[in-house]
């Protein structure tokens, strides 16, 4: 009898556990799994967000938080997206979000996606330096496909992006292009 108790025990507590981190596991199932599984992964170039504002992609507003921290406001205020030759948009950023993160020297995560027909990419950013006495942020980017998977969801796509750990991506990349 009593070990019957304990077995229904355990899988009541199991079932309570899943309940309280339903969202949790979903998250982890829907972008998680999917993100850790980017190819391509090409260092491009570096950036740098001169005086605190961000200017490459979703970084909006940039506040120095000390020597291994900043906080970035990404959003989609900044009117980024493709041009033409004549200077004509032809793709942009549709969501309306803001997502406040605190990023680390050393995190990596998605700037923005995008999807062109069959073709799916992402411009990721690695955190590489704070500059606080001229309030500079020194990036090194990368671009990466994925697979169909994943979706290109503002803010999901960036918030998600974090913590995951990108294999693919030199720590310390030679300038190739």
């Amino acid at each position: 009898m009593s070990g019957r108790i304990f077995v229904i025990s355990c899988i009541v507590v199991a079932l309570v556990l899943i309940g309280i981190n339903h969202q949790n596991l979903y998250d982890y199932g829907k972008w998680h799994v999917p993100l850790s599984q980017f190819y391509d992964l090409e260092y491009s170039d570096v950036h740098e967000a001169v005086n605190n504002k961000g200017h490459f992609s979703t970084l909006g507003d940039i506040a120095i938080i000390d020597e291994d921290s900043i906080r970035v406001t990404f959003d989609n205020r900044n009117g980024y997206g493709y041009y033409d030759d004549r200077g004509v948009k032809y793709w942009e950023i549709s969501e309306d979000f803001i997502l406040v993160k605190t990023v680390r020297v050393g995190d990596m995560f998605i700037a923005h996606c995008n999807e062109h027909g069959t073709h799916k990419s992402a411009q990721m950013l690695r955190l590489v330096g704070i500059d606080i006495p001229n309030g500079n942020m020194t990036f090194h980017h990368y671009n990466a496909a994925w697979p169909d998977t994943v979706e290109c969801k503002y803010p999901e796509i960036i918030e998600h992006s974090f913590g995951i750990d990108w294999k693919a991506a030199p720590t310390n990349p030679v300038h190739g292009g």
